[in-house]
């Protein structure tokens, strides 16, 4: 081979192997700098306001930014404490692409900058995830002058912020409500900043009532920064209360109306795509998860509706509807003079039907509760039937378990009645049974001796009977066929005192009846059987109640027994 082609041949060689080395540089350089890409997540942060401070906020809710971290591949969450004054700036320089805020401080949000909520949260109360709040007025448990909204005048009290929903608005909202001027009534008012230093205030004695939203001191105590047993809640009228609103869903203490828990929203500029990714993964948290117990909830719900905080902020013209201003009536009538006769027309119109209607359906209520009536009462002697005594045994039956309290079922039965109905007639009869019924409700004047527990609410189950009978106002009796009467003893603090009763009875029975001008004698054999001792149902009792009376009939009538076990 000839030397030129040889040098030709290394030369080449030499310029592959460059060539060679460069290519893998530049592959090497490609794939660092893609695995580089591939490893960076973008940051979201989302903004939370700090109720209960900086440091208590991020412990709390740090969890939940590893959380979503794992839930939603791409991304790395931070979380940004922000206090009360700060949130509105957040929101309008994009300091965050989530916030997690008050109801209130929502729907001004929503209004100026067009937030939008993607789920709500759920807190832990007990065992149990409640997406509804309320405030709390408190004041401590050793404080026996302070006992209704009436007795805060002239005191000191603390609430948290003036924007604060739970903190405030919903306390003045029910205070006002019940007559309080929350700007002229305390003698000295104060914003103590969060929720926890109004508790603060209240137990160090500083003030002597505050407001604080309503899972604030279950948050305390669990942390063991509050001994909740020293504190005490006060409830108003519920002069704002709707019930509709998930009621039966919030069975906890609460001085205010109840409300919609905060939301979790995002900006008008957070992608969809992304809001709707946060959102599945908050739906999915469960309550056992670090995440959840750590910011002391149990989950979170589809975004709730927000119109009763609209409600309150408007009634106070606050947040999005501070600046509603009133209208000239005289510019309204001379541009719109056309459009309101017609309307005054119509109206006019509408009422005369309205009046029609109203008197229909006055005519009509009042047709459906003699029915009514007549369903559920006795005809001849007007005392609730066996149907109607039923249904109130159930419900005495059900707050006797809530309250831990008897309730004694004496079931009557007239003796020697046959002989008076056999023997002079139905007409007879008739009389002697009405006779009866009043006799059992209003003979007697009532024994003092009867004791109510003082730690009871009397809650009338039926207004037939009066404070001058045999029974009290919250006893009932009632006429189950025939000759056979029934009385529900409710709140009688011993067997003791429903025996004094059944005794009256007998007594007030065995005196001598006037029927048309002629003196008839009956007696009465009383059967007492106690809810629960004797029995967890009406069927039950009724059935020891009948032997007992029996048993009663057996020793020579006129008399009363209680339902023996060892016969039963």
């Amino acid at each position: 081979m000839r030397p030129g082609k040889k040098q030709f041949q290394y030369k080449q060689t030499n310029v592959s192997i460059f060539l060679r080395k460069i290519f893998t540089c530049i592959f090497i350089s490609f794939f660092i700098i893609g695995n580089t890409q591939s490893d960076a997540s973008e940051k979201v942060i989302i903004g939370i306001l700090a109720k209960r401070g900086e440091q208590v906020t991020f412990k709390r809710w740090q969890p939940l930014a590893k959380y979503l971290d794992q839930q939603v591949p791409g991304y790395h969450f931070e979380i940004l404490p922000l206090d009360f004054d700060h949130i509105s700036n957040a929101v309008a320089n994009h300091a965050a692409d989530f916030f997690f805020i008050n109801s209130g401080i929502f729907i001004e949000l929503e209004m100026k900058y067009g937030v939008r909520p993607i789920a709500t949260v759920r807190t832990l109360r007990g065992d149990k995830g409640v997406s509804l709040f309320s405030g709390l007025i408190i004041t401590r448990a050793d404080r026996t002058d302070i006992r209704s909204f009436k007795d805060l005048r002239g005191k000191n009290f603390a609430a948290v912020k003036k924007n604060s929903l739970g903190g405030w608005l919903m306390a003045k909202r029910e205070l006002e409500g019940a007559g309080i001027n929350t700007d002229q009534d305390f003698k000295n008012f104060i914003f103590a900043g969060t929720h926890d230093a109004v508790v603060y205030k209240v137990m160090q004695g500083v003030v002597d009532a505050g407001t604080v939203r309503s899972d604030t001191l279950e948050h305390m105590s669990r942390d063991h920064l509050l001994d909740i047993k020293k504190v005490k809640v006060m409830h108003g009228d519920k002069v704002h209360y709707n019930f509709g609103l998930g009621e039966k869903d919030f069975p906890f203490p609460h001085s205010t109306d109840i409300y919609p828990e905060w939301p979790m929203v995002k900006l008008a500029s957070t992608p969809d795509e992304l809001a709707n990714k946060v959102a599945i993964a908050l739906l999915n948290i469960k309550g056992d998860e670090q995440a959840a117990k750590q910011a002391g909830i149990k989950g979170w719900d589809i975004a709730r509706n927000y119109q009763p905080v609209h409600d309150l902020y408007r009634e106070f013209r606050l947040g999005p509807y501070r600046e509603i201003k009133h209208l000239n009536l005289i510019d309204v009538w001379g541009k719109f003079w056309p459009i309101i006769t017609s309307l005054l027309i119509l109206l006019g119109t509408l009422c005369c039907c309205l009046v029609i209607l109203m008197h229909l359906r006055s005519r009509l209520i009042k047709a459906n509760h003699r029915i009514t009536h007549m369903a559920m009462h006795d005809p001849l002697t007007l005392l609730p039937n066996r149907r109607f005594f039923r249904s109130l045994a159930l419900r005495a039956f059900s707050q006797a378990r809530r309250e831990e309290w008897k309730v004694y079922l004496l079931l009557i039965d007239l003796d020697d009645f046959k002989v008076v109905n056999d023997t002079h007639g139905h007409e007879y009869g008739d009389a002697l049974l009405r006779q009866v019924g009043n006799r059992i409700r209003i003979v007697l004047p009532v024994d003092e001796g009867v004791g109510i527990p003082r730690n009871k609410a009397v809650l009338p189950l039926h207004k037939q009977a009066t404070s001058d009978g045999v029974l009290r106002a919250e006893d009932c009796v009632a006429r189950l066929g025939g000759d056979e009467f029934s009385c529900l003893l409710i709140h009688v603090q011993n067997l003791e005192d429903a025996l004094s009763i059944a005794e009256r009875i007998v007594q007030a029975i065995e005196k001598p009846f006037d029927i048309f001008n002629r003196q008839f004698f009956v007696g009465a054999s009383i059967g007492v059987s106690v809810y629960p001792d004797d029995g967890d149902s009406l069927d039950e009792l009724f059935k020891k109640a009948d032997m007992a009376m029996y048993d009663a009939k057996r020793s020579g009538k006129g008399t009363y027994k209680t339902y023996d076990k060892s016969s039963g």
